[in-house]
């Protein structure tokens, strides 16, 4: 490897590594959090460390958010609808079955017939 390609190189892995180091630097926005936006944040902080603690996850419904029982007889399930040759567009059919078994591969030539 020549001395230019090795310097190349060296500048190269330079400019990286403070590309790499300065990254969460521009990530400061400059401006401070409202008091508004704090409270929400540790809120969520508060929320998050308690699932984590019960071992629930964040998007399993809880005894709050999920409605009530309710206590009324199911109504019956309505008979199917006939099957017809038009189907509307948004149905889908399933595929036609087959009840035939397939046929066998016929055998391969014997190779151990007689020469003449």
């Amino acid at each position: 490897m020549s001395m230019r390609k090795l310097a190349l190189t060296g500048a190269a892995a330079v400019a990286f590594a403070g590309l790499l180091s300065a990254a969460p630097a521009m990530a400061f926005t400059h401006h401070p959090a409202t008091p508004e936006e704090i409270q929400q944040t540790d809120a969520l902080n508060a929320q998050a460390l308690a699932n984590a603690q019960t071992g629930t996850k964040p998007n399993q419904p809880t005894a709050a958010t999920m409605p009530a029982p309710s206590t009324a007889a199911p109504a019956p399930a309505a008979a199917p609808a006939p099957d017809s040759d038009t189907t509307a567009p948004d149905t889908m059919t399933p595929p036609a079955t087959n009840d035939t078994a397939p046929t066998p591969p016929p055998a391969p030539p014997s190779t151990n017939a007689p020469t003449q």
